[in-house]
């Protein structure tokens, strides 16, 4: 992590809260559809 956050430390912090926020709509909306029984294999294989 802090890595990642010492190589981007050119970015402004609107970009990198921008980038935080998609992240973490993300995680929501996956964490949404877990809770509904929707298995995401599609999505955790295309995504890593």
């Amino acid at each position: 992590m802090s890595r990642i956050l010492r190589r981007h430390d050119q970015m402004r912090l609107s970009d990198v809260e921008a980038i935080i926020e998609r992240g973490i709509s993300f995680v929501t909306w996956r964490d949404r559809l877990a809770r509904r029984g929707c298995q995401l294999n599609i999505v955790d294989r295309s995504h890593g």
